[in-house]
């Protein structure tokens, strides 16, 4: 016949795990509370600093900031040992090679 603990034991067990949820829940929704006020204060404060800067004259649209392309010649990224970086031409979709062309 097999020996089992007496209940007293497993009511203790029980109230641990229990306690033990409760805890795990508990930073859980800590950690959750505290991610969504990092993001809520993070784009408050962004939305402060693009006011700041607009009334400051700047801009922050990279249409503005990048304004010409750069000549081959002062281009790093033109030379011919990076020739190939961006992949064989055939192999390109028609959507990437816009989007290589507008850089």
């Amino acid at each position: 016949m097999k020996q089992t603990l007496p209940r007293k034991h497993f009511h203790l067990r029980g109230c641990i795990a229990v306690w033990f949820e409760l805890l795990l829940s508990y930073a859980n929704l800590t950690a959750t509370g505290a991610g969504a006020y990092v993001v809520i204060r993070g784009n408050v404060e962004w939305r402060e600093a693009q006011k700041q800067l607009a009334a400051a004259g700047y801009s922050l649209d990279m249409q503005e900031i990048v304004k010409a392309a750069v000549p081959d010649a002062e281009n790093f990224g033109a030379t011919p040992a990076l020739k190939g970086i961006a992949g064989r031409e055939e192999d390109q979709t028609p959507e990437i090679k816009a989007k290589i062309a507008r850089l």
